[in-house]
């Protein structure tokens, strides 16, 4: 199905062709993001010119059960959902190009922002504002 790159140097050479592929634009800076519970691999990219200023690169792994809790499913693929949630109008990521073969998807940088942090760092009326956006995407969703 896919054979994604393993080492960070594999990971940031392929996103880097990606993105000249994709956008026509040069990588500045490629900075992988700490691995998280999944098996994906995130990378920050900033580019020296081009559409956006940075964009965030999704890498999948290869399917590999022990990596993951017993009893867990793997992790569903981005596209379709991705796209359907946009023709349905909820807020989702752009997504700027991707390699399917390499499970490289080149998506909208949404920021390092965590909505707990934010929760954490906002005052009462914006986190009144967050949560009634969030509690009325849910029933869309």
């Amino acid at each position: 199905m896919q054979e994604a790159a393993h080492g960070d140097a594999e990971i940031a050479e392929s996103v880097r062709r990606l993105v000249r592929d994709a956008l026509g634009a040069e990588p500045a800076k490629i900075e992988l993001l700490p691995a998280a519970l999944g098996l994906r691999r995130f990378a920050r990219v900033t580019l020296e010119s081009g559409p956006v200023a940075t964009l965030v690169a999704r890498v999948d792994a290869p399917e590999d059960p022990a990596g993951r809790p017993p009893g867990i499913p793997p992790e569903p693929p981005l596209e379709p959902l991705r796209a359907l949630l946009e023709r349905c109008g909820l807020p989702v990521p752009v997504c700027y190009g991707a390699d399917e073969a390499a499970g490289i998807q080149l998506l909208e940088d949404a920021g390092s922002v965590s909505l707990c942090a934010f929760a954490h760092g906002a005052t009462p009326a914006e986190r009144r504002a967050i949560y009634t956006e969030a509690c009325e995407l849910a029933p869309r969703i």
